[in-house]
């Protein structure tokens, strides 16, 4: 990748950055700065993670290294909701946030976490938004994420051809 490359990079990241910000409601954008921030290239140069599972024929293989790994699925906004409300667990450290695809990350202080959640699942009742949290030591996370399909027969809810995936770790 060329330099000139790599800047432009960094500056849409950054932007990215600035605007999902601004969609937060002031008293948490009032806790975050962004002279803090991490490039996507500098998490993938530090941290390889494996966090979605694979699928063999019949069978879902969770990725190895960790102490609590949960994986779910669901098809719909009220069910992944709720499954954010029974197996969330909370950060006891600052996380890097990234909260639109394609942005840097960055830092959520403590003291706001529960604040940014419940807005977080506030606005997901009525619209998706994928979400990326970590501890910057990478040993607590989660990811909330959607991919264009449909769960198995036995478990589909409606032909939306949405699936919402959670996942949350800890090594």
């Amino acid at each position: 990748m060329s330099e000139l490359t790599k800047k432009l990079e960094t500056l849409s990241q950054r932007r990215k950055t600035k605007e999902a910000i601004l969609e937060l409601p002031a008293d948490i954008r009032s806790s975050i700065t962004l002279e803090n921030i991490v490039y996507i290239d500098q998490i993938r140069e530090s941290h390889e993670l494996a966090l979605f599972p694979k699928y063999g024929k019949e069978t879902m293989e969770a990725p190895q290294g960790y102490s609590k790994y949960i994986y779910r699925d669901c098809d719909t906004l009220k069910d992944l909701v709720a499954l954010i409300n029974s197996e969330f667990v909370p950060f006891s450290k600052s996380i890097l946030v990234q909260s639109t695809r394609n942005s840097a990350y960055w830092e959520l202080p403590l003291d706001c976490q529960q604040q940014f959640f419940e807005h977080y699942i506030d606005v997901l009742k009525n619209n998706f938004w994928g979400l990326l949290v970590f501890q910057s030591d990478f040993a607590q996370g989660l990811v909330i994420d959607n991919y264009c399909g449909y769960l198995p027969e036995d478990r589909a809810t409606n032909n939306d051809e949405v699936v919402y995936e959670y996942v949350f770790w800890q090594k």
